[in-house]
């Protein structure tokens, strides 16, 4: 993953921070394992989620979306899925409930927080 930090400061952010030492941006990952669901699709990776904070003192606010796109690419694991053909890169939407297909590759663009995961055809 490749952001700028200063893709975090963003107006809300600004607003926060009066330059205190005890403030802080967080990026959180949180890798796990996953059962899918998906007609024709399979396993070509764990599942990743991320998303994006702010912390001051005692009062965190989450950053819903960044000032400018990051980049992720998840990298492919040929021992652990040895099978895995047409590896592509899925976003969890939460509004459908599935992966929906985010790349035709391992590489995407984002500007909010996400849960992402390779598939591959059966």
């Amino acid at each position: 993953m490749s952001i700028n930090p200063k893709d975090l400061y963003t107006y809300r952010v600004s607003a926060l921070d009066k330059g205190d030492k005890d403030s802080n941006l967080q990026i959180k990952i949180k890798r796990d394992g996953e059962a899918i669901f998906q007609e024709a699709k399979k396993l070509a990776s764990r599942s990743y989620e991320m998303d994006f904070s702010f912390q001051v003192g005692k009062n965190t606010i989450e950053i819903d979306k960044l000032l400018r796109s990051g980049k992720l690419t998840l990298n492919f694991d040929n021992i652990l899925y040895s099978n895995a053909k047409n590896v592509e890169l899925y976003k969890y939407d939460n509004a459908k409930g599935q992966y929906v297909k985010a790349s035709n590759n391992r590489t995407t663009s984002f500007d909010t927080e996400g849960k992402y995961i390779l598939l591959s055809n059966r």
